[in-house]
């Protein structure tokens, strides 16, 4: 890897930590860490079969079958896996095509972030119309872009509620276990140990 590439995405990964440390303690950045790592792995579980399962998902698309029916069929295409993916985004390929975009994108949060008061940052619910065109004045945005900011905030508040108390095992259940993961230590039905530390 170039040594500026490497730089890059090292200030991408601080950027995005900068941006947790208002709301998250550093002990709890691997709640946040965590799901996207597990999201990766079972892509690079599904790359084999993800041609062939959005193919078939695509003409399932008019099919007059059941839920139930439909998932039998895309089942067949993973070749074994009892789980599959028809979402066309691929986190791998996102963070390699989108880094600039991304980078343009938090100094915008950055800068939005900046241009509110400590109590504004603490508690978001106090910005109201004329708060928010203070903002983005400040931040050299337009106010949908401070809507739009807060709106992402509230959706991650909500994931991460639901994903506090073992709210991602959960999800990973129905999703029919991380079989054929290889293992992982630590995570219950994944054919892993316990952590090394």
């Amino acid at each position: 890897m170039a040594n500026t590439n490497f730089s890059q995405t090292a200030a991408f990964i601080w950027a995005v930590a900068d941006l947790l440390r208002g709301d998250f303690k550093q002990s709890q950045y691997g709640r946040v860490i965590l799901p996207f790592t597990l999201l990766r792995r079972l892509e690079c579980v599904l790359a084999g079969t993800k041609e062939a399962v959005l193919a078939e998902a695509e003409k399932l698309k008019a099919s007059p079958l059941p839920e139930e029916g439909r998932e039998k069929f895309l089942l067949r295409a993973t070749k074994g896996l009892s789980f599959f993916n028809t979402s066309p985004m691929d986190l791998g390929k996102m963070g390699q095509n989108d880094m600039d975009r991304a980078e343009r994108d938090i100094r915008r949060k950055e800068g939005i972030i900046q241009s509110m008061t400590p109590l504004e940052r603490r508690k978001p619910e106090l910005l109201k119309a004329t708060r928010k065109r203070r903002i983005a004045a400040g931040a050299g945005v337009q106010v949908q872009e401070v809507n739009r900011m807060l709106n992402e905030f509230e959706q991650m508040q909500g994931m991460m509620k639901k994903m506090k108390g073992g709210g991602l095992m959960k999800m990973m259940k129905k999703m029919g276990g991380m079989k054929g993961m290889g293992g992982m230590p630590g995570m219950p039905g994944t054919g892993g140990g316990k952590l090394p530390f």
